[in-house]
């Protein structure tokens, strides 16, 4: 992919969706340091002004030193081990959220449970009934039980019990995407940036209540932004057998996010729309935009077939009677945007989330009947809110979704209430700030919270003043793609969870400071740290 400056119809739609995501992602922070839309568990907003004051005061002070740091010799001398100190940084990061996953394991609720049970259950024999109509409703969740099975047969294998050999799995799943992440923005921006962006990753992601889950959320964490740095190393590769291997290699890793859990589909999506907007800015140029085109239909036609692949060896793998799945039950995709527009009333207003309502008055009905519900509800929504109502509905939803640096955790079922049974000497530290039963949880949502402000304030800066870039476009496609989806269908924070890595990378690349590097300008140019693009690392 190419970074040259592009022709005008290009730059002007790319700078567009710069803005515009910018303004989006700057009116989500504005919107929850002053009127928030509160998630499952309302922030102790003195913690949030806490922690956003304090992490904007070290930007600030960052930027105010840049030019000294950037020059001192253990800067200088850790820009050229950037490399391994990365991967450093990972272990740490990884390291650090299995113990809070081993640490927090609690009884879980809700799907996670019904997952959990299912592979426990398919590893020692026919699953029951009702195990064929829940997947018959979430036909999506069929591949997911191959993995919960296997966590079951590890657990057999090694000693350990099911949950914990999901948390290993969970850190390792961490442990890709911080490295992932580090090198998506040692390429957009610097090694100094890749550094940065990992710790934000340690401190929002590595670290959530949610790395304990035996779930789809942190299992499929690791591929939308391990397939962004694969296509990015792609781009930059001068050999074309490489190129071609390393872009298979990037669509291979979607597919399987994608097969996982449906929102990796957003930076597919996202993608071949980057794709399609240089396609037309090539019209004047007939054998590159042939060129284009082809590998947009190839890269389409690849994910398709590679994700169907996926998840027929996924679903064999899980030991299911996959011909007592009824798929004809699984909800329409009108289904999913009439909820997605339907506010629920609780301790706090949900905006398109989970509605039990709409699942009890329609897991009965037939295939037919389920159809014609979900197309009434949709056009009776519609109706109700009408253009203005839908505007205002959908600046709600989009800040209240932005807005949640937890992403939703111990929202699910009765997670929140849950107690966490002592496990090792840590326990009792571990929840003592990752459990809302206990005593620094407020502390420790108020300042994650003021940090995921502070990211999503530095990639709205950046996008509104940065120019236009075709690498970065790829990152933006992928998050405007995702903030889409929550808009657009059911959903609620948890569903941004596995894009977090991205949004932080875009955050990182785009830092509105200097010319080039995170801390200076590239001119400086240190002990020959050069642009990644031009083979070497830069500061």
């Amino acid at each position: 992919m190419s970074v040259r400056a592009p022709n005008q119809f290009e730059g002007a739609v790319g700078t567009g969706v710069f803005r515009v995501l910018g303004a989006v992602l700057l009116a989500a922070v504005v919107v929850a340091l002053f009127v928030p839309r509160e998630p499952n568990i309302p922030y102790d907003h003195a913690w949030v002004w806490a922690g956003f004051g304090g992490f904007a005061a070290l930007w600030l002070v960052l930027v105010a030193v840049r030019r000294r740091l950037v020059t001192s010799r253990a800067v200088r001398w850790l820009g050229r081990r950037a490399g391994w100190a990365s991967v450093v940084v990972t272990l740490l990061g990884t390291a650090a959220c299995l113990v809070v996953a081993l640490n927090l394991v609690y009884p879980v609720g809700w799907d996670a449970k019904a997952m959990s049970n299912l592979g426990s259950r398919l590893a020692q024999g026919p699953a029951p009934l009702f195990y064929y109509r829940y997947l018959s409703r979430y036909s999506n969740q069929v591949p997911f039980a191959a993995v919960s099975r296997m966590s079951f047969e590890l657990h057999g294998m090694l000693g350990w019990d099911q949950r914990t050999v999901f948390a290993v799995i969970n850190a390792l799943c961490v442990g890709v995407s911080l490295q992932s992440t580090y090198v998506v923005v040692r390429r957009l921006r610097g090694v100094l940036a890749g550094l940065a962006a990992q710790v934000a990753g340690i401190a929002l992601i590595a670290l959530s209540p949610w790395v304990t889950v035996p779930y789809t959320d942190i299992v499929t964490l690791p591929w939308p932004i391990l397939a962004t740095a694969l296509a990015l190393t792609a781009a930059s590769r001068s050999s074309r057998v490489a190129t071609v291997a390393l872009g298979v290699a990037a669509i291979a890793a979607l597919t399987v996010g994608y097969v996982l859990k449906t929102t990796p589909v957003a930076t597919m999506a996202g993608a071949l729309a980057l794709g399609a907007v240089v396609l037309v800015s090539l019209v004047r140029q007939p054998r590159r935009a042939a060129a284009v085109g082809v590998v947009l239909l190839v890269s389409a036609g690849a994910f398709l077939g590679v994700s169907s692949g996926v998840k027929t060896g996924l679903s064999e793998a899980s030991g299911l009677e996959l011909a007592r799945v009824d798929t004809s039950r699984t909800p329409p995709l009108s289904w999913w945007i009439a909820m997605g527009m339907t506010p629920t009333y609780g301790n706090t207003v949900r905006y398109g989330a989970y509605n039990a309502q709409m699942v009890a008055s329609t897991v009965h009905l037939d295939p037919a009947q389920l159809a014609s519900w979900s197309d009434n509800a949709l056009d009776q929504r519609l109706h109700e809110l009408g253009p203005s109502g839908y505007a205002t509905f959908a600046a709600n939803k989009l800040t209240w979704n932005l807005g949640d640096g937890m992403f939703w955790a111990w929202g699910e079922g009765s997670d929140a209430s849950t107690p966490v049974p002592r496990h090792g000497p840590l326990t009792s530290w571990v929840v003592s700030w990752s459990h809302p039963l206990g005593s620094h949880y407020a502390v420790r949502a108020g300042l994650t919270q003021g940090l995921w402000l502070v990211v999503l304030l530095t990639a709205g800066l950046g996008l509104v003043v940065r120019p236009y870039r075709r690498d970065v476009a790829l990152v933006v496609a992928s998050v405007a793609a995702i903030v889409l989806f929550t808009l657009v269908f059911q959903g609620r924070s948890r569903y941004l969870l596995v894009y977090a890595p991205l949004f932080v990378a875009l955050a990182a690349s785009v830092v509105p400071v200097g010319r080039s590097g995170l801390l200076g300008p590239a001119r400086l140019a240190l002990s020959g740290l050069r642009p990644r693009t031009a083979g070497r690392a830069r500061l």
